[in-house]
């Protein structure tokens, strides 16, 4: 398999492992769970199952997003505008729209995901410097991963271009708090991929 199989196949194992993992963990507290229970909250604090199919999720997804940069650089690099292959720079020239003139669709799928695409590099790398600081909860009869990112410099010119809630706040306290509903965000990260590199695809590069 190429580099961009073996990272997909890692994220279906994630997902895999993610599915059993929190079929396991909620398991004993079916029968306190039913169509009637709009609300219910069980803290699992860092369960080691699902952090370790969350820090796969997202560590494949960064390596897809730095090859998905560095197609777009060699994609770009005859033309009047061209790519940056790191993340930050990229970043703050996309959502500035310099590099709206490519009329590429990749370019237009990243910048409507900006947020997106954001919160994998965050969150990437949260996991690898303090998997701690992540809390597992089933609530509202989903699993969720809640944490507080951290803003890092250069961080703070972005937060006007990010779905953030209170941006004024997390400027004040260097960070923001961050909720993924696990249920949903595993089976969307496979299918932004493959939307992302089929775009690419589209676009010949």
């Amino acid at each position: 398999m190429d580099k961009v199989s073996v990272r997909l196949a890692g994220i279906d194992r994630a997902i895999a492992q993610f599915e059993s993992s929190s079929e396991a963990l909620i398991a004993p507290h079916r029968d306190q769970i039913d169509e009637y229970v709009i609300m219910y909250v069980k803290g699992f604090g860092n369960e080691i199952n699902v952090i370790s199919s969350f820090r796969d999720l997202y560590f494949n997804s960064r390596e897809l997003l730095d090859y998905l940069l560095g197609r777009l650089n060699k994609g770009t690099s005859g033309s009047s505008v061209q790519t940056p292959r790191d993340f930050l720079p990229f970043f703050r020239r996309l959502v500035r729209g310099e590099f709206d003139e490519l009329e590429l669709d990749t370019i237009k799928f990243l910048k409507e995901n900006r947020t997106f695409i954001f919160h994998i590099r965050k969150i990437r790398n949260l996991i690898k410097t303090d998997p701690s600081l992540i809390n597992i909860t089933f609530n509202t009869n989903e699993f969720q991963a809640q944490m507080e990112l951290p803003l890092e410099q250069g961080d703070v010119e972005l937060l006007s271009a990010l779905d953030v809630s209170h941006p004024e706040h997390a400027m004040e306290r260097g960070s923001y708090a961050a909720t993924i509903r696990l249920d949903v965000a595993f089976p969307e990260m496979k299918q932004f991929w493959l939307v992302a590199l089929q775009h690419l695809s589209n676009d010949g590069l």
